[in-house]
């Protein structure tokens, strides 16, 4: 692993509370029952101070406020957060991820002054008003418009991110044309890579079937199937990782405080598997995985950053060893999303990123 000299990046999970019940989220199932192993977890002010010390602020160039499963304006603090970050160091760039449905416009204007200079706000925007909330349930099309704009007016800077399904893939380009109208930057459109080849259903609070979502028509996301799961042993055998934090040096720390490379070995310990689903097996050696590898580094106890400092985290012998060992060994979570298979990566998500 690389040394606290060179970190770049910092994705932080500040709240892992959301209002939205987005199907394909690992806070719910299906977007009906609240996940069971989902633990609540807030960042306070004073936490963020702490953790984003004058030390760090001056190492790293990019803090990413996203995340596994909450929507960071839910926190109480963001703004006086990211008011410490351009206080602390105004050439950093700050780019956050969120469904833009909660604060009243106000906030929203707020916010566009406490960021720096280099920032971004993406919002995802999943369709118009008829189909957005098909997958952002429990969020207003309106009202995320409302914010956009009085965020944009204030001088922030946004972008328009639509996940597109086949639902929604026939509102694309007037997506397109509203993103400029609006005054976003940029317009990106995305391919889930969540379905496992079958239709996702979604339920309401009491496990009851609504409606399925697809993928699009035109779907170019190579998913994990029936098909590939097959031949699993061999694909395991010779896939081989390149692991994306070790290239761009990065970090993730999540709700809790913890610290990972990344949010999809992050959100291991917290996903609800269920028995039925066509991965259960292997979303459960998953969860087995994370915690061998959580026992070799030391515990939780090694990476919280209650007690601990990010560079003090990232200079342990153990910190430095241990993530080599397990990419050359292969824990599935870094094969499937870093791995160099036909699998479609995070990172291969998006095929269409346009100004506007």
């Amino acid at each position: 692993m690389f040394p606290f000299a060179e970190l770049n990046l910092v994705e932080v999970e500040i709240t892992s509370r959301c209002q939205a019940s987005c199907p394909m989220c690992a806070r719910n199932i299906h977007g009906g029952p609240v996940n069971p192993n989902l633990k609540l977890s807030d960042w306070t002010l004073e936490d963020f101070k702490r953790i984003f010390s004058q030390e760090l602020c001056a190492q790293i160039k990019t803090v990413r406020f996203c995340g596994s499963f909450g929507d960071p304006i839910i926190n109480q603090d963001l703004l006086e957060m990211c008011q410490h970050l351009t206080d602390t160091n105004p050439n950093l760039a700050v780019r956050l991820h969120t469904n833009g449905s909660a604060r009243p416009t106000e906030w929203w204007q707020t916010f566009a002054q406490a960021l720096p200079k280099d920032h971004l706000i993406t919002f995802g925007i999943d369709g118009l008003a008829d189909t957005h909330s098909l997958h952002r349930i429990g969020t207003d099309y309106n009202k995320i418009l409302e914010n956009a704009q009085a965020f944009i007016s204030a001088g922030g800077k946004a972008e328009w991110v639509f996940i597109k399904f086949q639902h929604n893939e026939h509102q694309v380009s007037q997506a397109q044309k509203l993103a400029a109208q609006y005054g976003f930057v940029s317009f990106t459109v995305k391919n889930s890579i969540r379905f496992n080849g079958e239709p996702y259903p979604v339920v309401d609070k009491n496990s009851n079937i609504l409606y399925n979502i697809n993928p699009p028509s035109d779907n170019v996301v190579k998913f994990v199937d029936r098909d590939l799961l097959k031949g699993f042993k061999q694909w395991f055998e010779e896939v081989k990782v390149d692991c994306h934090v070790l290239k761009n040096k990065e970090i993730y720390i999540d709700a809790n405080q913890h610290m990972y490379p990344c949010c999809w070995i992050a959100s291991a310990p917290y996903l609800y598997h269920d028995p039925a689903d066509i991965l259960y097996s292997y979303k459960q050696r998953a969860t087995e995985e994370f915690y061998q590898v959580l026992d070799s580094l030391g515990g939780f106890d090694s990476i919280d950053l209650k007690t601990r400092s990010v560079k003090e985290v990232i200079e342990m012998s153990l910190w430095q060893s241990v993530w080599q060992t397990h990419w050359n060994n292969k824990i599935l979570v870094c094969a499937k999303n870093c791995g160099n298979s036909e699998l479609t990566k995070p990172k291969e998500q998006v095929i269409l990123k346009v100004d506007v």
